[in-house]
């Protein structure tokens, strides 16, 4: 039964990619390279309100985690007869780490001289990234990232408040990779540290446009990350070390970190399974091309409310 609403689901949003290719794209019929940005944006939101019309209908069917791990990954591209144009769609997990947003704590109103410092209990992983890693100068990465996510300007040490230098930077919230490479850059070029670069960032953290907290669904997320929070991993029954030297990174199941002695750590960073009832986000990725023009977008879909948020169009490619 699980697997046939899965295959329902697939279709349907294979369906959708057919759909938006005979009616939200059909500009590549009066020459693509030549519209202007402004219907382009426009024609952009057409696509976005269909994916939320479709993907809110099919969706309703994804009740538990087996149909859920079924129709996430990218989907095969889908071409015109003649070859012309190209649409690929890719559909997964948002949940698979902690939202970097979470990890500094609440400003005190009525402390005005209060700095908001790393909550406790994300100290430990910053020590494991830090210790494994061989990062040169882990406060001073950690104030370039804490004066990022609160929202005064006040420096925790000489040049870590970059919207200082920068004020196109946005400050108060971290809410991309690319935002987050700015303040690596930035620490990586003061201390001459390029150890820094070989941290999997995304194993550990996500980064998103909401303060709020949400689940790390233990289907998908990192060995490691279970090792940074010392979780004890179990396989077939028993219990698994992992070696510092060389951690498999692979993604791990619910099963393997579900017990007594795992518990308080799993309830204190919201690790658990996906279920219908709780807040849970997809990543979507869309992307579409011609002979002279490569563009799309990603979005996150709010799964429980049935709605898209955090849109991230990319840049035009157009041949000279």
């Amino acid at each position: 039964m699980r697997r046939a609403v899965a295959l329902f689901v697939t279709l349907g949003i294979l369906m959708l990619i057919s759909f938006m290719i005979m009616r939200s794209f059909d500009l590549v019929n009066r020459g693509f390279k030549h519209i202007s940005n402004f219907e382009k944006i426009n024609q952009t939101k057409v696509v976005i309100k269909d994916i939320q019309q479709v993907l809110g209908t099919i969706t309703k069917n994804i009740k538990d985690p087996e149909v859920l791990n079924m129709i996430l990954g990218a989907y095969p591209p889908i071409s015109d007869e003649n070859g012309e144009f190209t649409l690929s769609f890719e559909l997964y997990s948002d949940c698979k780490a902690i939202n970097i947003n979470t990890i500094i704590q609440e400003q005190n109103r009525s402390k005005p001289d209060f700095v908001p410092g790393l909550r406790d209990k994300f100290i430990p992983i910053f020590n494991y990234i830090f210790d494994k890693y061989r990062v040169k100068d882990g406060r001073l990465l950690l104030n370039y990232i804490l004066d990022t996510l609160d929202t005064d300007v006040v420096e925790r040490e000489m040049d870590t408040e970059l919207i200082l230098k920068d004020v196109t930077f946005l400050n108060g919230l971290i809410v991309s990779r690319e935002q987050f490479d700015k303040i690596i850059d930035a620490y990586k070029i003061r201390v001459e540290d390029t150890e820094v670069d070989k941290i999997p960032w995304e194993h550990f953290f996500q980064f998103s446009y909401n303060k709020n907290s949400c689940i790390v669904d233990c289907d998908f997320m990192s060995r490691e990350l279970a090792e940074a929070l010392q979780l004890e991993i179990y396989q077939s029954g028993e219990s698994t070390e992992i070696s510092l030297d060389g951690v498999d990174n692979s993604e791990i199941q619910c099963s393997m970190i579900e017990s007594e002695e795992n518990s308080e750590t799993l309830n204190n960073f919201q690790i658990r399974e996906f279920n219908k009832t709780i807040g849970y986000n997809l990543k979507g990725i869309l992307s579409y091309s011609t002979s002279s023009v490569e563009d799309g977008f990603s979005f996150t879909f709010d799964l429980k409310n049935k709605r898209i948020n955090n849109i991230e169009i990319q840049e035009v490619s157009t041949e000279n």
